[in-house]
């Protein structure tokens, strides 16, 4: 007899837990049917999905009212994963930049660059953080370093190593980051890695001048000189000009050869440098062309 009741107790007990179980159920289930019914998020869902499917992104261009940015925000809280698959906190950090709503901004651009499928976002984060610049992005119409983000330098380098993972692209933004922050070991590391991938001739102007101060490695002249005249035969005409009056002058271990340096800063004068324009007539030698506003 004891064991009986001991038996319907504790089946009792169990479907009480059930009824509670499905009732839980019932009212989220409810719940969520409200959210999904609600008209502004279903129209405003609609529209991401449209967007996307015919620019095969979200473009914030079809995004004109502070209400309809708040219609964006609401979707997203109600379903973050789907947002940020979409990318959408990288979409409301643009749109609260326009419109200087600081807080959402950072918190939707911190949620997406942590999301870990957005590079742009997480090279975005990095730059808040950094304080380095500020800078306009004109097709975006927005101003980096604009959400009041205090400073981080740990977070920043972070976030720019995440970005340049996803996108090797954003490596010179990296060398940028460690050059500000004097990381030149670092900085001219990543310098070597994009002058032999991209045979970039601004990268190498500046890893000419790592070389000829020593910055983050001994100084080494014939290093130097090498990267400035790769950056000068890459027509990065600051290199032009510089490696063009150490030639002619043969200074900073190079031979004089009046004739090759003579091709280099006529290259920089028809470019529009007006001091190659300059330097050549001190020298009595009439350049070949004039770039604009040197004559």
């Amino acid at each position: 007899m004891f064991y009986k009741l001991q038996f319907h107790l504790m089946l009792r007990n169990q479907i009480t837990s059930l009824l509670l179980l499905f009732s839980f159920i019932i009212v989220n289930a409810q719940e969520t049917s409200t959210i999904q019914e609600d008209p502004r998020i279903a129209k405003m869902r609609g529209k991401v999905e449209w967007n996307i499917k015919e620019n095969g992104y979200f473009s914030t261009r079809y995004i004109y009212s502070k209400s309809e940015i708040n219609d964006l925000v609401m979707v997203a809280e109600s379903d973050i994963n789907w947002a940020l698959d979409r990318k959408l906190g990288l979409s409301i950090y643009y749109l609260t930049n326009k419109h200087r709503d600081q807080a959402l901004g950072a918190k939707w651009l911190k949620r997406q660059a942590d999301y870990g499928n957005s590079a742009e976002a997480m090279f975005y984060w990095a730059k808040e953080n950094s304080h380095i610049e500020k800078s306009y992005d004109t097709y975006n119409y927005m101003t980096f370093d604009a959400l009041g983000v205090p400073e981080n330098k740990e977070v920043c380098i972070s976030y720019m190593k995440k970005a340049v993972k996803l996108r090797p692209s954003y490596n010179s933004h990296l060398y940028f980051t460690f050059d500000h922050y004097k990381m030149y070991r670092e900085a001219i590391s990543v310098l070597k890695e994009i002058v032999l991938l991209e045979n970039d001739a601004y990268h190498a102007y500046w890893l000419s001048v790592y070389y000829r101060e020593g910055r983050g490695t001994d100084k080494d002249l014939n290093k130097a000189n090498t990267m400035l005249r790769k950056a000068a035969d890459g027509n990065y005409t600051p290199a032009q000009v510089q490696y063009g009056k150490m030639l002619f002058e043969g200074k900073e271990g190079l031979t004089a050869d009046p004739n090759r340096a003579k091709e280099y800063l006529n290259t920089a004068c028809s470019d529009g440098d007006c001091g190659a324009c300059d330097y050549l007539e001190r020298k009595g030698i009439t350049p070949k062309k004039k770039g604009s506003g040197c004559n």
